[in-house]
């Protein structure tokens, strides 16, 4: 059940990760007679008809896509085939995913409890870098291998000691050792040759160290501007890593911009609280003279940083923002990805990100139809040599406001 969308001073009692979606149940393909392929392609048909928040949608898919598999001889050719299938869907939180793509590692550390999975087995070796399906590099991880190595944002990776780039598999069983990237930084220019050593990390940590290491407060003109990347907000620790910048770096800027571009969702209604400037200024003085402020809250400019990338519980958050007036929203508009979903795992390890139940945000949808910024700012990623277009224009915004 979803609480209303309102500025509470209560605590959530429980995280929404990866937008509402609470009600997770693990499926597992159980052996079946007869072809291989077949039986997987009749497992997950069934999965979506059953569970699919859209009924008549699924069972028209159903029907569409019983055969999907047909012509497939192997693993590979499977999975390509499934992945075409659920996209046909055409929902938000509605995928199919293998152990070769980074978003399900991602999904395995949002949900290793739902997906029955211990700690210890959710850490993928890594170098820290969010990259677009071509190559594009779109974040460096703050503290991780790549923000030492001299990697840039909008260098594209070609190749990884000689072979094709694959985000995952480049740097499968490479913990700890040196791999040679092949880059190009400039369209025209020579690929760069950057040597990186993967670490092996639990994908939560490595968001939540951004966002505390990346975490600054910098001056533009005569204000003093914070920042703070939010890859991810599923679940409360990423809600405090903010009120612990907010009651101690952050304590002397005079406004604030809040990077939600890209990366995960997850963030609850009541993540507006950190914006409620209700909520009393508590000062303690002792006997000595010595003083104590506390307060947590953030009540000056704000600026959110959104894109496409932006989606589930992040736009429920700038939709929030602009409503109310909380702050400005710098960027493109968000993808529109508005829906609860659940991972479902089948025996041979690949996980089906399923949507299972509609979502409205105040009575309105916004599955399809996103959030518009404010200040609408167009991003330039390839070869962007470092540059960030969209974060320059906020940090206007933000020492305007």
């Amino acid at each position: 059940m979803m609480r209303p969308m309102h500025l509470s001073l209560q605590r959530p009692r429980y995280a929404i990760l990866a937008l509402l979606a609470v009600l997770v149940v693990v499926t597992s393909a159980s052996s079946a007679p007869g072809d291989e392929w077949q039986a997987r392609e009749s497992q997950l048909v069934a999965v979506v008809r059953a569970r699919f928040y859209d009924r008549a949608r699924a069972e028209a898919w159903s029907g569409e896509n019983q055969h999907f598999c047909k012509g497939v001889h192997d693993r590979a050719g499977f999975d390509e085939a499934a992945r075409q299938a659920v996209q046909k869907l055409g929902r938000s939180h509605t995928a199919f995913y293998t152990a070769d793509e980074p978003r399900y590692h991602g999904l395995r550390a949002i949900f290793p409890g739902a997906l029955n999975l211990r700690p210890d087995q959710v850490a993928v070796e890594s170098i820290g870098v969010d990259v677009t399906p071509d190559g594009f590099v779109r974040v460096i991880f703050a503290g991780s291998p790549a923000a030492s190595s001299g990697l840039r944002r909008g260098d594209r990776i070609l190749r990884a000691d000689d072979r094709p780039f694959q985000p995952i598999a480049s740097f499968r069983g490479r913990e700890g050792k040196r791999v040679t990237l092949s880059v190009q930084r400039h369209k025209d220019a020579k690929p760069l040759e950057i040597v990186v050593v993967p670490r092996r990390i639990d994908p939560r940590q490595e968001w939540l160290d951004d966002q505390e290491k990346g975490a600054r407060v910098v001056d533009h003109g005569s204000k003093k501007i914070a920042i703070m990347r939010l890859f991810s907000a599923a679940g409360e620790a990423h809600e405090e890593r903010i009120r612990d910048a907010i009651a101690g770096p952050f304590a002397g800027a005079d406004a604030l911009i809040l990077d939600l571009r890209d990366g995960w969702g997850g963030a609850a209604p009541t993540f507006l609280n950190l914006f409620n400037r209700t909520p009393p200024v508590l000062e303690q003085k002792g006997r000595d003279g010595k003083g104590l402020k506390f307060d947590t809250q953030w009540r000056k400019p704000l600026v959110l940083l959104i894109n496409e990338g932006s989606k589930s519980g992040k736009e429920i958050v700038a939709y929030a923002v602009k409503k109310h007036k909380l702050g400005k929203l710098v960027g493109t508009s968000s993808g529109g990805a508005v829906l609860a979903g659940t991972p479902i795992r089948f025996d041979d390890r690949s996980i089906l990100y399923l949507a299972v139940a509609d979502v409205r945000v105040d009575g309105e949808t916004l599955e399809g139809v996103g959030v518009r910024p404010d200040e609408p700012v167009t991003d330039a990623l390839p070869f962007a040599d470092g540059r960030d277009p969209q974060l320059e224009r906020a940090l206007d915004v933000a020492a305007k406001e």
